[in-house]
């Protein structure tokens, strides 16, 4: 039967006597088949003439232990989801530890119990990611496993402890089934068989069609400049009234909202200026039995963010997929907005799932829409937005 604790060279049989980068504990025999410890000879110990003859004796015998500060344990397993399809992916552990007890892990080498760290770090971890569903496993599965880990590391550290061993932290990844990832390599092989000639016309027509724009703009008379800058203006006005306006209705209800569908039923409505100056209460503003409301202009840094997060978002296909986006956005902004009173893993947390998001839009968004999504699920353009 394999050794673990032996095959990584944690443990290895030596003589009794000191070596270099290794704590050698040394036993007693006693019967036919026990032992006894006798002492332990860190690294670089002087031996004595007087104990070096006495160790030897063949009563004697050693086990040189690894006194590294970074060890790695690598390993893999198949996991198979407890859904109707059986989907299956391989799970990829990395632990990462230490020898704080030569002595007590020397008196279990023969159990292996870097193997049983290693079999146990599977089955728990394995056994929660077996519960989550196939697309949390292919979309968001650094998330996923993150909070898996934060519940099973100090159970999985107690037990190392228990061996004399110190897990200072375990990576978790994982490798899906090649019929998922054929489409996207099949994809970068494609590009990559584009010639730099072929590039090169690309950008000499992309940069064409700019001066083309440039010189049909140079071509617009005086008026009709104004009257194009005027209408920018009003729109830029309409959209942060709206913003504006639902902010501060999300601030009156938002007691109220603990449901996917109560947060969908805040944002209908379609909103528009007009005379009506006051909403119902407990309502956002909206499309009323008396006619569109009014709203006033948003100023500020983070009325303007809280914009861009809307505006951001707009186009985004699928309602499902855009208050889902809406949602992760919003949440990094608030903790963004609590500065070093937040959490870091939370904010990491939003932020990997807004990108997890939006990164499947490429081809349906315009390029300063992915723009202003990447800079909207980065915590530290954020920050600056929210100082301006």
């Amino acid at each position: 039967m394999s050794n673990r604790t032996y095959e990584e060279r944690l443990v290895r049989d030596h003589p009794a006597e000191p070596l270099e980068g290794h704590n050698v504990v040394v036993f007693e025999r006693v019967g036919t088949a026990g032992e006894r410890f006798l002492t332990i000879l860190p690294p670089g110990t002087p031996l004595k003439r007087g104990l070096l003859d006495l160790v030897r004796q063949p009563r004697y015998f050693a086990v040189a232990v690894d006194a590294s500060a970074d060890l790695h344990l690598g390993a893999r397993t198949q996991v198979v989801l407890e859904d109707d399809e059986a989907h299956s992916f391989e799970l990829l552990l990395d632990l990462y530890y230490s020898v704080s007890d030569p002595r007590l892990l020397a008196g279990y080498r023969n159990g292996d119990p870097l193997g049983r760290l290693g079999r146990r770090a599977h089955q728990t971890i394995g056994r929660d990611l077996a519960q989550l569903q196939w697309t949390e496993i292919v979309y968001g599965f650094g998330i996923s496993a993150q909070e898996v880990l934060r519940h099973r590391l100090p159970e999985l550290k107690a037990l190392a402890a228990g061996y004399g061993i110190a897990l200072r932290t375990v990576e978790v990844g994982r490798l899906l089934p090649e019929v998922y990832t054929a489409p996207a390599a099949q994809t970068a092989a494609e590009l990559d068989q584009i010639s730099r000639g072929e590039r090169v016309d690309l950008a000499r027509i992309e940069a064409a069609r700019r001066i083309g724009d440039a010189q049909n703009l140079h071509t617009l008379g005086n008026a009709d400049l104004d009257a194009a800058a005027q209408d920018a203006r009003d729109a830029a006005r309409i959209r942060d009234a709206v913003v504006d306006g639902r902010v501060r209705a999300i601030s009156r209800v938002a007691g109220d909202v603990s449901t996917p569908d109560e947060f969908q039923a805040v944002f209908q409505g379609s909103i528009q200026p007009g005379p009506t100056p006051f909403p119902p209460p407990g309502t956002l503003p909206g499309l009323g039995p008396d006619g569109p409301t009014t709203l006033p202009s948003a100023t500020g840094g983070l009325l303007a963010l809280l914009h861009q997060v809307v505006s951001a978002t707009q186009s985004v296909s699928g309602s499902g997929t855009r208050l889902e986006l809406r949602s992760a956005l919003l949440h990094l902004v608030a903790e963004v907005l609590l500065g070093d009173l937040g959490e870091p893993a939370i904010r990491t947390r939003y932020a990997e799932r807004a990108r997890q998001l939006f990164a499947p839009l490429d081809q349906s968004l315009v390029p300063h829409e992915l723009d202003a999504l990447r800079a909207l699920s980065d915590p530290l353009e954020l920050e600056k937005s929210v100082r301006t």
